[in-house]
C-alpha cells in the first residue's frame, strides 16, 4: 500500500467518523431539547446525549471497518444485527418505560407536585423521570412506578383533573 492509498483510507475514515458522530450528536441534542421542554431533569437529558454519542461512535467504527476492508459488509451486517437483537431484547422493558415517560411528560398527564392515585397508591408526585415516577404516599412512604404501568392506568390525577375537564368538555350550546 502506497502513501496515496493510505491517505485516501485515512481521509475516508475521518469523513465517516465526522459524519456519523456529528449526525448522532445532533439527534442527541434534539432529543435532549424535547425531553427538557417536556420537564425532564438534566441527568436525563445528559443520558440521552451520551447514548446518542455512543451510537454514533459505534456506527462510525462499523463504517470505518467496512470502508477499510478489514471486514466484509456481510460480516458487519450480521454482527450488528445480532448485537441489535440482543440489545433490543435486553432493554425492552427499559425502552418501553422511556417511551412511556416521554409520552407522560409531553402530554403533561402528570407533573411534579400533582396529587395522584394509581391503584391503591395515593400521594404527591415528587419526581417524574423517563423510566419511572416517584410518588410520596400519604403514609410517608415513597412508591416508585414504571412509566409504562402509569401510562396504561388507571391513573387519576386529582390536581390536573379540572384542567383536563375544562380542555375537553364540550361548551354549552348557544342560546
Amino acid at each position: 500500500m502506497d502513501a496515496e492509498q493510505l491517505a485516501e483510507l485515512v481521509g475516508g475514515s475521518a469523513a465517516i467518523v465526522t459524519v456519523c458522530v456529528g449526525f448522532f450528536e445532533g439527534i442527541g441534542r434534539a432529543l435532549g431539547r424535547v425531553a427538557r421542554r417536556a420537564g425532564a431533569r438534566r441527568p436525563t437529558t445528559r443520558a440521552i446525549l451520551e447514548t446518542a454519542r455512543i451510537l454514533g461512535v459505534g456506527i462510525a467504527a462499523i463504517g470505518v471497518v467496512t470502508y477499510t476492508g478489514l471486514a466484509s459488509v456481510l460480516t458487519v451486517l450480521t454482527l450488528s444485527g445480532l448485537i441489535g437483537l440482543v440489545l433490543s431484547l435486553a432493554l425492552q422493558a427499559t425502552l418501553s418505560n422511556v417511551v412511556s415517560g416521554i409520552l407522560l411528560l409531553s402530554d403533561r398527564l402528570i407533573r411534579f407536585d400533582d396529587e395522584v392515585t394509581y391503584g391503591a397508591i395515593h400521594g404527591r408526585v415528587i419526581r417524574v423521570a423517563l423510566r419511572s415516577t416517584w410518588i410520596a404516599t400519604d403514609a410517608g412512604a415513597i412508591a416508585v412506578g414504571g412509566n409504562t404501568n402509569l401510562l396504561n392506568g388507571p391513573l387519576i390525577n386529582h390536581t390536573a383533573s379540572p384542567q383536563f375537564a375544562a380542555r375537553f368538555h364540550d361548551p354549552p350550546p348557544a342560546a
